[in-house]
């Protein structure tokens, strides 16, 4: 059975990295007692479910989304952008030496930029494949942090 995502993730949340919360000494750890045995990054988690529950693929690959997502908290950056028809999702641990960036995953199904809002901090990235039996979307934000406090009221649809 297919069912539509839109999933919402704070890049800058630190209680629930966006890297994946896992016991690897190479990514930044979660705050609290979240921990699993193997990391999976946020858009590893996203192109898992648009792939096997909504059935996207990336046969019928276009043109990607054309703004770079990027967020910087407590020294680290994660950035979201599009090219050599994939969206990359990387991590420079320590913004003080930019030289040093790891891939945490690459997708190669087609998105493009849904929603985009400058001031609150948030962009949506909807994939785009004809095969797709449900949307897909993933909405990041870069000026939120936890959503726990404020659930209710931290979404751009809240307005």
């Amino acid at each position: 059975a297919d069912a539509g995502m839109m999933l919402h993730y704070s890049l800058d949340d630190t209680q629930t990295r966006p890297s994946g919360c896992c016991d690897n000494p190479n990514l930044p750890e979660c705050n609290g007692e979240v921990m699993s045995d193997w990391c999976v990054s946020i858009l590893q988690f996203f192109d898992l479910w648009a792939t096997e529950v909504d059935q996207c693929s990336i046969s019928d690959a276009s043109v990607g989304f054309d703004n770079r997502i990027v967020s910087n908290n407590d020294g680290l950056e994660y950035s979201f952008s599009y090219r050599d028809n994939a969206t990359v999702f990387e991590l420079k641990p320590d913004t003080n030496n930019p030289e040093k960036v790891d891939k945490l995953f690459q997708s190669k199904l087609p998105m493009s930029t849904t929603y985009h809002d400058e001031e609150k901090g948030v962009t949506c990235l909807t994939v785009t494949s004809s095969s797709c039996v449900s949307n897909s979307t993933l909405c990041l934000y870069t000026k939120q942090g936890d959503f726990r406090p404020n659930f209710a009221k931290s979404f751009f649809m809240y307005d």
